[in-house]
């Protein structure tokens, strides 16, 4: 039964009579649940864990190919990223105009995907982690003075 079915039946002061009794229950009930969950994983820890790392290998592979489909070899530092396995704690993939733009600007103008290889670089995780976006690392700094 939706919210609006709810109250066409039983009228407003139940739906939020409805909603306290809910939220106590919940509250009661919380620490139960997160036992549950704690057992749970415990007991499947290992296939939990294998799942997730390959859930995340298989999405980190997926999410940088739509960035351009082809020609990865023409992406800056690939070469270096491509010996580590691209490792997410080495290495992480920059787009280049995201210094001048944000992601959503990117997206809106259709230059976020599909684009030329040289529109993006490899970064090294700790490099990537500062903030690019703000000209504070050493890659901005040296792509600004061949510029």
């Amino acid at each position: 039964m939706t919210k609006n079915e709810f109250i066409l039946k039983y009228g407003e002061a139940a739906w939020e009579q409805h909603k306290l009794i809910c939220r106590k229950w919940q509250e009661q009930h919380k620490n139960q649940f997160k036992q549950i969950k704690k057992k749970c994983y415990e007991k499947h820890k290992e296939q939990y864990d294998h799942l997730s790392k390959k859930w995340c290998q298989d999405h980190r592979i997926n999410g940088w190919t739509r960035y351009c489909k082809e020609n990865y070899d023409l992406i800056e530092n690939y070469s270096l990223a491509k010996a580590d396995n691209f490792d997410p704690k080495k290495w992480h993939l920059h787009h280049r105009l995201e210094n001048y733009w944000s992601h959503t600007t990117l997206k809106r103008k259709g230059l976020y995907y599909n684009i030329n290889p040289e529109a993006l670089i490899w970064l090294p995780y700790e490099e990537h982690k500062k903030d690019v976006h703000c000209k504070t690392s050493k890659w901005h700094k040296r792509s600004l003075e061949n510029e």
